[in-house]
């Protein structure tokens, strides 16, 4: 309580605040929460990460608590960025009171909020008439958006989703269960505009997805880690066609072998970082020998191992020295 009272003074205090960060304050309560949301009218940047307590109802406005109509009229309206990640007690009760209320999120963090189910995924794409905008749905302004580790997802709820995000570039959809090599193919089809994707632990993803990345997209960087089923021939097909890649991390995946990483380093000329850590079949030697023929990329193995920088024509060994 001591800390929501501290939390309430503040939005007194400062009431033209535009960016709040509360991570991981474990112990403010809805009491303030809900003043954070119906005082900073100007707020923009809300990171409430880990906050345990946070629940639905501070997305909405509560006339029996404060009866301001500007309240109403301007609560939660300046938000762009909103990072809800492992607020494990929202529901898709918050999503329908962002529906109403923000128009210009572009930023949206909801990693590890296993309680939202397809129905938060429809206040994203649907439009309300009661709404702040009731002409665009939420998701239409959506450049960011963290998935991640939303367990309740299906295909059709996420195809749907999709559909709607016209301007998305960078898309987080790690551990997600549903995802497999048709979702990511439908993904490519429909929104050719990402240019970052995380797919980290989606176990069903095989060279087929990175096959449809290839024919539809222009990713700068890629996360396949944990992906047990991609093999040197998804990564030649995507080196070609992605050959701006920035970076890639293929953490453990297990079928890669030094082809891929030579491949990596022929066609993708860009390439600033690559992740093949717990790669078991790509030989270190090898590596560090074809490294140095290329520009300065670094390259991430095994952390028993120090890790390789190509640079021109020599190699830096980026970790431990003795």
């Amino acid at each position: 309580m001591f800390f929501s009272l501290r939390v309430v003074t503040l939005t007194d205090q400062c009431p033209r605040i535009e960016h709040l960060n509360i991570c991981g304050l474990n112990r403010v309560t809805e009491i303030g929460t809900r003043a954070i949301c119906a005082h900073f009218w100007h707020l923009s940047c809300l990171n409430v990460e880990d906050v345990f307590l946070l629940s639905d109802d501070i997305f909405f406005y509560n006339r029996d608590m404060d009866g301001r109509v500007a309240a109403d009229e301007q609560m939660l309206k300046a938000l762009t960025v909103l990072n809800m990640k492992d607020c494990i007690h929202i529901t898709d009760t918050t999503l329908e009171g962002l529906q109403l209320r923000c128009a210009k999120i572009h930023t949206l963090v909801l990693q590890g909020c296993h309680q939202l189910t397809d129905r938060a995924l429809q206040f994203m794409f649907e439009t309300a008439s009661d709404s702040v905008n009731n002409v665009f749905p939420m998701c239409d302004s959506f450049k960011t958006l963290n998935l991640a580790s939303c367990l309740k997802f299906s295909a059709v709820g996420l195809h749907a989703l999709f559909l709607k995000c016209g301007v998305l570039e960078d898309l987080d959809l790690s551990g997600v269960t549903c995802i497999n090599d048709a979702v990511i193919q439908d993904l490519c089809e429909i929104c050719p505009t990402i240019q970052r994707l995380r797919l980290r632990r989606c176990i069903y993803v095989s060279d087929m997805a990175l096959c449809s990345i290839a024919s539809a997209l222009w990713l700068e960087h890629l996360d396949i880690s944990y992906c047990s089923k991609i093999t040197n021939t998804g990564i030649e097909v995507l080196s070609v066609a992605c050959n701006g890649l920035i970076s890639l991390t293929a953490k453990r995946v297990r079928k890669l072998t030094n082809k891929s990483i030579n491949i990596l380093f022929q066609n993708c000329n860009l390439l600033k970082e690559l992740d093949v850590t717990e790669c078991d079949s790509i030989d270190v030697a090898t590596l560090e020998e074809h490294a140095k023929d290329y520009r300065m990329i670094q390259v991430k193995h095994d952390p028993t191992l120090p890790p390789v920088q190509a640079v021109g024509e020599g190699v830096k060994t980026l970790g431990k020295q003795n």
